[in-house]
């Protein structure tokens, strides 16, 4: 909320801050001079915001937590929480490095995007029982230090998007072991496939963009804007999916 207010300040100037290496060509969106350099691509960074809301009001609905649930959403609702709130950081380090297109915003953008997919991964370590109780916020701040460390001493935009795809990956790979170590019904696997497709979708809108094609500087329609509303619904797939596993079942019954 205050990298918003920062933003939409009068008078703001990012002439202080080095500049993106991807400057002036960065996505297809026009600049604007002031505050807020590509407005549309800013502003549609309120779709995560609005999601994680949404996520995190919806853990009321579970409090006090089922301790004899099978789905940990359920028994730990503090997870649905901390998945909210890296859904809203997402946003939130977006406009940031929309409003600037800074070196400084381009670093906190991936960061936001490393603290959602390292959320799901040790997420799904807790689901394999491999993190427990306060492990959890151990190893997930570690594996983040991990990650910040070389994306502040490694400039390569393709470094920067091979470690996300390699985290990526890895969410994929783990839920793999999960259904092989639990065999969980194969209808719930529909939102996480349906989230992966939201994903490749938005992936490759956003390489348009970033390319040139189908573009138009000033157009109300800005591709890298539709690339945040749909990663917004794949991120929120992946909490249907999360949320429904196992959902019926109980611990004692399994037992």
């Amino acid at each position: 909320m205050a990298a918003i207010l920062y933003g939409i300040s009068p008078g703001i100037s990012w002439a202080s801050l080095r500049l993106s290496p991807c400057y002036p060509g960065c996505f297809c969106e026009a600049f604007q001079r002031g505050a807020i350099v590509q407005p549309f691509s800013s502003y549609s960074n309120l779709w995560y915001v609005l999601a994680g809301l949404g996520i995190i009001a919806s853990a009321k609905i579970y409090f006090p937590g089922d301790a004899q649930r099978t789905n940990l959403l359920i028994r730990q609702p503090s997870y649905i929480i901390s998945y909210g709130i890296v859904a809203i950081f997402i946003g939130l380090t977006s406009f940031f490095y929309h409003i600037s297109l800074t070196l400084v915003g381009r670093w906190a953008d991936y960061m936001g995007m490393y603290a959602f997919a390292s959320f799901a991964v040790v997420y799904n370590l807790t689901r394999l029982r491999i993190v427990r109780g306060w492990l959890f916020a151990i190893t997930y701040a570690v594996i983040n230090f991990g990650l910040a460390v070389p994306m502040m001493a490694i400039s390569s935009l393709e470094f920067k998007r091979a470690l996300l795809l390699g985290t990526i990956l890895t969410i994929i790979g783990l839920e793999g072991i999960i259904h092989l170590a639990r065999h969980p019904p194969r209808l719930r696997y529909v939102f996480f496939v349906s989230a992966l497709g939201v994903m490749a979708a938005a992936t490759g809108i956003n390489l348009l963009d970033e390319n040139g094609l189908w573009c138009s500087h000033t157009s109300l329609w800005q591709w890298h804007a539709v690339w945040h509303f749909l990663t917004t619904v794949s991120i929120s797939l992946l909490f249907l999916y999360y949320r429904t596993e196992d959902d019926g079942e109980c611990m004692s019954a399994r037992n």
